[in-house]
């Protein structure tokens, strides 16, 4: 894709476009979709465009920093070659591009029939208009990270598909950040590309779950910020960005409520929704991993392998606890140590310092949830001594399996694991002994938790040593998880806090004709079957 190649006929320009959409094409088959979204658009600049490339880029929906340059492109390319037009209208549209169609409107040459089809739509998605849209309902929007590995993005995949199933609204999803696996490796992915590829005309709510919050007033309608944290105090200008534009924070537990609330965020619009946990895949029954290497009782942390997880003080209060005589071993199932926590890792010291004590393995490898859960199937115990978490979902995930779990008695994890379903390490509120994450002044000390290695050290003894009770423990901690934590329950929450929020047409159900601008994919239309839906069509 960088220089001709004299062997291959037509390896000029010709030949490296057909290239860069081949490159796109393996790009989007490993689930990269910023590699799939820049080799794709190399066609555009073509004389004519490449279709395929055209085509490939119009079945994806991009998040919002990748389509600012992206729709004025495909504005261009429209106005060239004139068979572009109408899918390319619809497409901006579909990602919210309401200025630049209307300067398409301006400016291209069109019937008169086509240039009323193309008023009409763009006068009912403009966040500007005045006036009802009768039985169409209100849209709900929900932006953050989806096919991705991550405990953030397995929120949203499941909140995404509670809104999308829900029949009293007209729920569609906005991608933050490029996707980085296959669609399909995830549970209801058609469920959720169905939502990525529509986009509702009344706009009543926007949702927000991802990183960095986002506080910004939405151009329609209110605005719902889903904000984990961690410390004992949020940045000032967080709390600043609620009082002045957002209508509700939902939080994962009542820490969180506390710490906004002291911080000086209005009372009122911080609610608690707990996240919730897919107990069809965290359960007791199913396969288990085969840990190679193993010894007789393993006990397993699941996480990034950093200060705040609290890993350091697990390796100190393992090697307190055992020695290499003992028929155990410690599971450490690291994560983002080459992508978001790689320049806090402590994954060298934990493989380095393991030759002389108990037995400890680290696994570095990306798994999904199913793999994940035969993980904690594998595993005899699950250990957690943060020092700060917002919700520690490992947690809720390894009671789900079955397993006893040792927490840090402070924070979030007492609100879900009563004192006599798990085992809790005392911890007292310490001042941070590093600098706080660049995002300005904070609204209060800048804390965690510090856990009693000792007490650590013992829960992880008694545990060992009484397997029975651990074993009661972790099946009634499951019972306990699928009564309060499981999906259908949270999903209800979200759903309860949604129709507070949106000011009409909660009750009746959605025709999903009339929902949003739509896109499929199908035999006919001009480019390869692409064909934009809707209702004035």
């Amino acid at each position: 894709t960088r220089r001709g190649n004299p062997r291959l006929v037509g390896s000029g320009g010709e030949n490296s476009y057909r290239a860069h959409w081949l490159v796109g094409t393996l790009g989007e088959g490993a689930g990269n979709e910023s590699v799939a979204f820049q080799q794709y658009r190399v066609g555009l600049y073509a004389r004519s465009a490449f279709e395929p490339s055209v085509v490939s880029l119009l079945k994806h929906r991009f998040p919002e920093d990748a389509m600012r340059q992206l729709a004025y492109d495909l504005a261009a390319l429209a106005r060239r070659e004139p068979k572009y037009l109408e899918p390319v209208f619809y497409y901006l549209l579909l990602h919210g591009k309401v200025d630049v169609g209307r300067r398409i409107l301006e400016t291209h040459a069109m019937n008169s029939v086509a240039r009323r089809l193309f008023g009409e739509r763009l006068v009912a998605f403009s966040p500007a208009r005045d006036g009802g849209h009768g039985h169409v309902q209100p849209g709900v929007c929900l932006t953050g990270p989806l096919f991705v590995h991550s405990s953030l993005a397995r929120i949203n995949r499941e909140l995404a598909a509670t809104l999308l199933e829900s029949r009293t609204i007209c729920a569609c999803l906005e991608p933050h950040g490029f996707a980085t696996r296959r669609h399909s490796e995830f549970a209801r992915w058609e469920t959720l590309e169905i939502g990525l590829m529509r986009r509702s005309p009344v706009m009543q709510l926007t949702i927000r779950h991802h990183w960095p919050p986002n506080f910004r007033r939405p151009l329609q309608g209110r605005l719902a910020v889903i904000l984990p944290w961690e410390y004992g105090a949020v940045p000032r200008r967080w709390i600043e960005g609620i009082r002045r534009s957002v209508d509700e924070v939902w939080v994962p537990s009542a820490f969180v409520r506390r710490v906004l609330v002291e911080g000086g965020a209005p009372a009122e619009r911080v609610r608690v929704v707990p996240n919730g946990v897919d107990t069809s895949v965290f359960r007791p029954e199913g396969p288990r991993s085969k840990l190679a290497g193993a010894k007789g009782f393993v006990f397993l942390f699941v996480g990034g392998a950093i200060p705040r997880k609290g890993v350091d003080l697990l390796a100190k209060a393992y090697c307190r606890a055992f020695s290499s005589r003992d028929d155990v071993t410690l599971v450490v199932k690291e994560i983002g140590s080459s992508t978001f926590y790689r320049h806090m890792s402590l994954v060298k010291e934990l493989r380095g310092g393991r030759r002389n004590g108990p037995h400890l393995e680290v696994l570095s490898d990306e798994v999904d949830d199913e793999s994940l859960a035969a993980l904690y199937r594998a595993a005899d115990a699950f250990v957690l001594p943060y020092r700060a978490e917002g919700f520690a979902m490992p947690v809720a995930e390894a009671m789900a399996c079955g397993k006893p779990v040792i927490v840090t008695a402070a924070g979030p994890a007492p609100e879900f694991v009563p004192g006599e379903l798990g085992y809790w390490v005392p911890a007292r509120r310490v001042l941070v002994p590093e600098p706080a994450p660049p995002l300005g002044a904070l609204a209060g000390d800048f804390t965690w938790f510090e856990p009693d290695v000792d007490a650590l050290a013992a829960r992880l003894r008694e545990v060992y040593e009484n397997r029975v009770e651990a074993a009661r423990r972790g099946a009634a901690g499951s019972e306990h998880i699928r009564h309060t934590l499981a999906w259908q329950r949270i999903g209800r929450l979200y759903l309860d806090r949604v129709e507070a929020l949106v000011s009409t047409g909660a009750g009746e159900e959605t025709d999903d004709a009339a929902c949003a601008v739509r896109a499929s994919t199908g035999e006919a239309g001009a480019l390869g079957g692409h064909i934009f839906e809707t209702e004035a069509q």
